[in-house]
């Protein structure tokens, strides 16, 4: 998905979604890992997917970044680094920024993080 496609959706979603959260993650580096388990002799393997954070972890679940504040601000405070970061609730709306990158809104705070996350990562030197 193109990432001009990726903020449109982000800023017209009225709540996260997993769909939402898998794309943030390959944006940031995660990575996924399938794994074929056989839990008998009759069924098929059942595919399992385990993320890999970009530092290296293997995880069951990714982070919920489109629905958990906690989880957006982490993803926010990384990918910020040493420029500032702000987010606010309001008027009913979620608002994010990171650095200089233009303001960005979105139903809920963590939508509008995701938003901000994804306008930085845009602008960022290694971004291809």
């Amino acid at each position: 998905m193109a990432i001009e496609a990726l903020i449109n959706e982000l800023k017209a979603a009225s709540e996260g979604s997993d769909r939402l959260d898998a794309m943030m993650a390959i944006l940031t580096g995660w990575r996924r890992r399938m794994e074929y388990i056989r839990e008998n002799e009759v069924e098929g393997p059942n595919r399992k997917v385990i993320w890999i954070s970009p530092d290296g972890r293997d995880y069951d679940n990714l982070p919920s970044f489109t629905t958990s504040l906690d989880d957006a601000f982490s993803s926010a405070r990384n990918v910020a680094g040493n420029e500032y970061l702000g987010f606010v609730w309001r008027d009913n709306r979620g608002y994010a920024v990171i650095g200089d990158c233009p303001h960005s809104d979105a139903a809920t705070p963590a939508l509008a993080l995701c938003v901000a996350v994804v306008r930085a990562k845009q602008r960022a030197p290694d971004h291809e």
